[in-house]
């Protein structure tokens, strides 16, 4: 796929990824989620990110998935609401993305046989037999998108109980990373659960990186070799 950039949680702090995109060539784009929602923020911090995800939204090589703190702004479904969420924000987002801008967004995406993410994949997803591999994964994320748009609940977009909510462990929006064991064979790059540096647990084939350091790093991977950089926010976190 040539090199592709990965750009975990934002929290509203867009003008760092503008400085990455412009600072970076890269073929194809993947943002991790997490787009709002930040301690103190407000309404027009709201507003101004969707701004900036309407302008971005449906860039040829920009690829935006979701994170738990997006979905409730795009489904009113029961269960979805997580910290931070408040009917002002919500009311800002609602006029300014519509239906149409967010049907380029995304749970997953594959880039050189790695699975990203928001939160990553629990083996408790697995199909009946144990399956976990690409298809049965393709399958699960759009049965649960599926039911989120007729404004139903899904198991896979719910959070753990470690995060405050009612099933074992996380979906793929809410695991925490504390509850990410390595899959054989499955490689993911994951955001969600912040800390000072980059993680990684397993090695090989059954690697997981979560790349959720306050957007102080962000990644890249180039002939399914990964590699992560410092953005500017490094620099005073130090």
């Amino acid at each position: 796929m040539g090199r592709t950039l990965v750009i975990p949680d934002i929290h509203h702090k867009t003008w760092v990824v503008d400085e990455i995109l412009t600072s970076e060539s890269s073929d194809e784009v993947v943002f991790l989620g997490d787009y709002f929602d930040d301690f103190n923020d407000t309404p027009d911090d709201a507003r101004r990110t969707a701004e900036w995800l309407r302008a971005h939204a449906g860039t040829p090589g920009f690829t935006f998935l979701y994170g738990n703190h997006d979905l409730p702004y795009c489904f009113p479904v029961p269960g979805l609401d997580c910290a931070g969420f408040s009917i002002d924000k919500w009311q800002e987002i609602l006029q300014v993305l519509d239906e149409e801008n967010w049907k380029s967004f995304k749970l997953h995406a594959w880039v050189d046989g790695w699975l990203l993410s928001h939160a990553g994949w629990n083996r408790h997803f697995s199909g009946s037999n144990g399956q976990i591999d690409r298809s049965w994964i393709d399958k699960l994320c759009g049965e649960c998108l599926h039911q989120l748009h007729d404004g139903k609940m899904h198991s896979l977009a719910a959070a753990g109980v470690s995060r405050g909510g009612w099933q074992s462990v996380g979906g793929i929006t809410w695991q925490d990373w504390s509850e990410m064991a390595p899959i054989p064979a499955l490689r993911q790059i994951v955001g969600h659960t912040p800390g000072l540096a980059v993680r990684a647990k397993g090695d090989g084939d059954s690697i997981t990186i979560c790349l959720d350091t306050h957007l102080c790093h962000y990644g890249c991977l180039e002939n399914g070799d990964f590699t992560f950089k410092s953005t500017p926010l490094r620099s005073r976190h130090r």
